[in-house]
């Protein structure tokens, strides 16, 4: 049951226009606080520690706490600033009767600002992976798939049946092109795209060896490998290369979460040339986004930092829409929470957040006790729930860290490993860029900034309306995820890392574009007078994802004609050949190639080259080779670098039990055991 027009919280454009003075005033005091912060916070990168822990130089590091407080005080300030102000506005009772053109400024600003930030994307990335005729197979590509869309959506009218249908087959489709796109080997392909799988690669390799992840190696990625353990062993029943069995692994959880997601618009969007549009524009930013400018799939991102989000909002959908309750959506929000902890610490702070806030808003919504004095006792009663779901969920991770660990080694685990890679990057400032003032994000955050206050503005505006929280909720969870998820692109702030970071304020785009198409809905962003245009504005928006996904698709195949070059086995190969009764180990930034290709096991107790940032972990190699008695052949670059940090002095640290064969021009330099 719909709303009556009185109870609307649009009854008149007064009340709109609150919402934009709102938004207004509330980014002005945002833009203040961060101007506050630049100028007054002084960036101090620890240039001691960095030349005491690490084997970079620290023109490699950059702080970044003044925009980390900018960031992370923005989000909360930004929304106590929209309820402050909206609650002053009403109350002081202002007539915005004479103030139609400012509304309609405003709001046309807000619609204009994500398409020219969308285009800006366009303008300023193209040239680097596209060429003209490339673009106008995209656009033809993109008109297609909007025309089935358009389609879909007639054919919707008339039988529902055969759309929902043909919306399946698009979204299997879909799901099995992202597959295809990720699913291939690696190695044997150009350096860089080693460079990036061995990091991901290289600790699940280990672990299938017998060594414990965080006890004889750290990963910066997280304890993944525990949870991959069980599916790599099934996939090795069918296939003894590990290699691909990861790529079939990574590239069938690209397609789960691209479907999960396809899943949840289905749930929501009742406009189905909407919902058909929004399956192809998410194409894009959910698997095939490597292939817009570096031409291989990044696995650190996608699937590994994008699966347990989107088990997560799935789970909250169907919360929303009354499919679990509440005490089953408690319990498995605390066990997802944990398990994305386990896996990747980004991705599960993104789900924890996601969770704890989901559990509040309902309860809000439903007993609007953010602004009712007489529901203190279960506000409080709620508080208490989520502190103790979010002690549960550190006390869970903990535990099954500890756990896993101790079982496996039999040694006590340093709960700071747990941190290794978030102290190393956000910590220290490793690798980091900082975010540009003005740049493509702010079409991203655009949607976030529309979709949070209105959301959060519900709780009183619809009282216990229930119809309302499907729709409200999504806004509101998809903002915080996507929030939580941006902090990706700002510790790393070229457009390549935005891309990926995109697809929450696409589902977004999408449901607000749905409720404007919707007769029935309520406009919840403009009035009715700028309706046509949102429609017009956000539509634009998705075409431009749409072309991007066919673009990307395009690139693809451009690659698979690629010759690349291949890694080097013959020059290792000789030397290894003359010692047949000796043991063989790699030192190399892509080991995991050569123990495949040479099949043997990945034993060495050391972090591999890839993953070596600390001084702790050159010396321990140092060690590695002094007490081994096989055969350590270390490639080239590896080398170079060990050298340069130990001032051309490293061979030195050698000890006189190896005999060091330079053949450094081909790539290696190989440390052999005397014979005693």
């Amino acid at each position: 049951m719909m709303l009556n027009k009185e109870e609307s919280i649009f009854k008149n454009d007064g009340i709109f226009f609150i919402r934009i003075l709102t938004l207004g005033c509330s980014s002005l005091v945002t833009i203040l606080y961060c101007l506050f912060v630049e100028l007054f916070y002084k960036n101090v990168l620890d240039v001691e520690s960095i030349r005491r822990l690490f084997v970079f130089e620290t023109s490699k590091f950059v702080a970044e706490g003044s925009e980390k407080l900018q960031y992370m005080g923005s989000a909360v300030l930004f929304t106590l600033c929209v309820l402050f102000f909206n609650y002053i506005f009403k109350k002081a009772h202002i007539n915005f009767s004479k103030l139609k053109w400012l509304q309609y400024l405003v709001s046309a600003l807000i619609l204009v600002v994500p398409v020219c930030a969308a285009f800006a994307f366009c303008i300023k990335n193209l040239p680097e992976f596209s060429s003209a005729p490339k673009n106008i197979v995209a656009i033809i590509g993109a008109a297609l798939l909007i025309a089935f869309g358009i389609a879909v959506g007639k054919l919707g009218k008339n039988n529902k049946k055969a759309a929902s249908v043909l919306l399946y087959a698009q979204t299997i489709g879909f799901s099995l092109i992202i597959v295809a796109f990720n699913l291939f080997k690696k190695v044997g392909c150009e350096d860089g795209f080693n460079w990036h799988f061995d990091a991901l690669y290289f600790p699940v390799e280990k672990l299938l060896d017998g060594l414990t992840e965080g006890v004889d190696y750290h990963s910066i990625y997280g304890f993944y490998p525990y949870l991959c353990y069980i599916p790599m062993k099934i996939l090795g029943i069918f296939s003894s290369d590990r290699i691909l069995n990861f790529s079939i692994l990574c590239s069938a959880l690209c397609g789960v979460s691209y479907f999960i997601l396809c899943s949840i618009l289905k749930r929501h969007l009742k406009n189905i040339t909407v919902l058909s549009l929004s399956i192809s524009a998410l194409t894009v930013l959910m698997g095939t986004t490597n292939y817009l400018v570096s031409l291989y799939p990044y696995y650190q991102y996608q699937p590994h930092r994008v699966i347990f989000p989107c088990i997560m909002l799935s789970m909250i959908s169907l919360f929303y829409t009354e499919r679990i309750g509440k005490k089953a959506f408690y319990f498995l929000g605390i066990v997802i929470s944990a398990m994305s902890l386990f896996w990747n610490i980004d991705s599960g702070i993104v789900c924890t957040g996601g969770f704890l806030l989901t559990f509040w808003y309902k309860e809000a919504f439903e007993n609007s006790f953010l602004f009712d004095k007489n529901c203190c006792k279960q506000y409080i009663k709620t508080v208490l729930q989520i502190i103790a779901a979010g002690i549960s969920v550190i006390v869970l991770t903990l535990c099954s860290v500890f756990l896993v660990i101790f079982v496996g080694s039999k040694q006590i685990f340093n709960p700071l490993n747990v941190f290794f890679g978030q102290l190393t990057f956000y910590g220290y400032g490793y690798y980091m860029l900082r975010m540009p003032a003005v740049g493509s994000w702010i079409g991203v955050i655009c949607a976030y900034v529309v979709a949070l206050p209105v959301s959060l503005s519900a709780i009183k505006a619809f009282r216990k309306k229930d119809e309302n929280l499907p729709f409200m909720g999504m806004l509101f969870s998809l903002s915080i995820i996507g929030v939580a998820a941006f902090s990706y692109y700002q510790g790393r702030s070229h457009e390549f890392c935005l891309v990926p970071v995109m697809w929450p304020a696409i589902m977004i785009l999408a449901i607000l574009l749905d409720s404007l198409l919707d007769k029935h809905s309520l406009t919840q962003i403009i009035s009715y007078n700028m309706k046509k245009v949102g429609i017009s504005a956000l539509s634009i928006v998705l075409a431009v994802f749409i072309f991007f996904t066919v673009l990307s698709g395009e690139n693809f195949f451009i690659y698979q004609r690629k010759n690349f070059k291949s890694l080097d086995y013959a020059s290792a190969a000789e030397v290894i050949d003359k010692y047949p009764n000796t043991q063989v180990e790699f030192l190399t930034f892509y080991e995991t190639g050569y123990y495949e290709y040479f099949h043997m096991p990945n034993e060495k107790k050391v972090t591999a080259a890839i993953d070596c940032m600390l001084v702790t972990d050159f010396e321990q190699n140092i060690d590695f080779i002094n007490d081994t008695n096989k055969i350590v052949a270390m490639g080239a670059q590896f080398y170079y670098r060990m050298n340069d940090f130990y001032g051309g002095q490293l061979l030195k640290k050698i000890s006189d039990n190896k005999e060091i064969i330079d053949n450094l021009d081909s790539g290696w330099i190989f440390f052999i055991p005397k014979e005693k």
